[in-house]
């Protein structure tokens, strides 16, 4: 990177490709820019993996194809405004300016999108896992991720059934999910109390016990190895003779040829000002940590009718999820880590709560839980690698080795089609009937 000083106060700075955004995503796409050759200055505002990656669950999905949007989602609108219980809870004063966002989740929720959108997603995830793990591996990190599956848990004769054709939309796609009786669970999970009716394990899964020392990890990699990280925020993209120019907080600029945007919920406003509304909205996600649980979980828990996992962690068992929809600088609902620490209670025989923590950040989600991949239109230079909501983790190395795809002007190793930043402005009309169809 060379440093050029002019006679006015802002300093300018180059770098041949900037990636914007130091959490997993960010962090992978460096990676995996810097394995192909090319020099990388990676910018973050705080501490690398500080956003969504230090407070997630820590999962490694293979089985996390299910679209949010499934059929007959709009019966459940209504609750989901006045249930403050439920998975996903939605704060009245923010549905006004997320209606853009939820038309286009009601389309995505018809029968033939649900089985379009689960077989990308299928195909995303069958490279992402390797990726993922080779990743892992290059970066000597490996200590940090078990591959003991997950399992989800059903409460009730009625949300087992209801699980059932989820279940079978895995399989359809490869997936193994061995059902469990309630015995089969207590003697996997001798901790979980007899309350829970059945469960499904899901072996093809994986986790990391510290999501934000694995992400760190791969940033100190990337330095070891010559990469550049940047503390700043980017406050502005704009193009420039150089190719794109990057107004940073701290007064400088920095021109670069190409500029990948993986900032997370912040992307939006980053392509703003470029006449880009990219359809994306934060999802806030909460954790509450015990730090001394007083028993021992041999694998990460799914919750689905709660909204949350139940993961060991390296610092105690952390429960994180939920869904709340709020503006993106809108202050944590005080009330939710309370919710969620009752309900860990309720899983277990015993579980020590005397120490806690908890957490709130926002997840980019999109309406068809499909990430967006790809250049800009009209700014090739300029390309946009966020939107995996609950998937981030997952599939960081997949989108390093997409993003580098892209850069290096090779055919993608999967199509980016259904993932293109403009995929909402050009999609057909659905019809009322499809989108009611259960």
């Amino acid at each position: 990177m060379q440093t050029n000083h002019s006679r006015r106060v802002r300093q300018v700075l180059t770098a041949p490709i900037a990636v914007v955004g130091g959490g997993a995503v960010g962090v992978c796409i460096a990676s995996e820019l810097q394995l192909a050759g090319y020099p990388v200055v990676l910018l973050e505002r705080g501490e690398i993996g500080s956003g969504c990656s230090s407070g997630n669950s820590g999962l490694i999905s293979m089985t996390g194809l299910v679209p949010h949007a499934a059929p007959g989602v709009l019966t459940k609108l209504p609750r989901y405004l006045v249930d403050k219980n439920g998975p996903l809870t939605i704060r009245g004063t923010h549905f006004l300016q997320t209606l853009p966002w939820f038309r286009e989740l009601l389309k995505a929720s018809s029968a033939r999108e649900y089985e379009r959108i689960a077989s990308v997603l299928a195909a995303l995830l069958d490279r992402a896992h390797p990726q993922m793990m080779a990743l892992i591996a290059r970066c000597n990190c490996g200590e940090l991720v078990r591959s003991t599956g997950t399992i989800t848990l059903h409460e009730t004769a009625s949300t087992y059934h209801r699980s059932l054709a989820e279940n079978e939309l895995r399989r359809r796609h490869g997936r193994e999910v061995i059902d469990l009786t309630g015995k089969e669970l207590t003697d996997l999970e001798p901790a979980i109390s007899p309350h829970i009716y059945r469960a499904s394990l899901m072996p093809q899964n994986a986790f990391t016990t510290n999501p934000l020392r694995l992400v760190q990890s791969i940033a100190d990699d990337f330095r070891a190895k010559g990469g550049v990280v940047m503390r700043t925020e980017v406050t502005r993209v704009e193009p420039s003779q150089q190719g794109m120019s990057l107004r940073l907080s701290d007064g400088k600029t920095l021109n670069a040829q190409t500029v990948v945007l993986s900032a997370g919920a912040w992307t939006k406003s980053l392509l703003a000002p470029l006449g880009i509304k990219l359809m994306l909205e934060p999802h806030r996600g909460y954790h509450v940590m015990a730090h001394n649980p007083g028993i021992t979980l041999n694998h990460p828990l799914m919750w689905a009718e709660r909204g949350f996992a139940i993961v060991p962690m390296e610092h105690g068992i952390r429960a994180a999820g939920k869904v709340e929809i709020a503006d993106i600088d809108a202050p944590p609902d005080p009330r939710v880590p309370s919710r969620i620490l009752e309900e860990m209670r309720s899983v277990f025989r015993s579980l020590d709560t005397s120490t806690t923590s908890h957490w709130m950040g926002s997840r980019p989600a999109t309406p068809d839980s499909l990430p967006f991949i790809g250049p800009v239109p009209g700014q090739p230079d300029i390309i946009v690698a966020t939107g995996h909501g609950h998937l981030g983790l997952s599939m960081s190395a997949l989108t390093g080795r997409l993003v580098t795809e892209i850069i290096a002007g090779h055919t993608p190793s999967v199509d980016l089609a259904p993932l293109a930043v403009e995929r909402f402005a050009t999609r057909r009309i659905v019809s009322f009937k499809e989108i009611a169809d259960v």
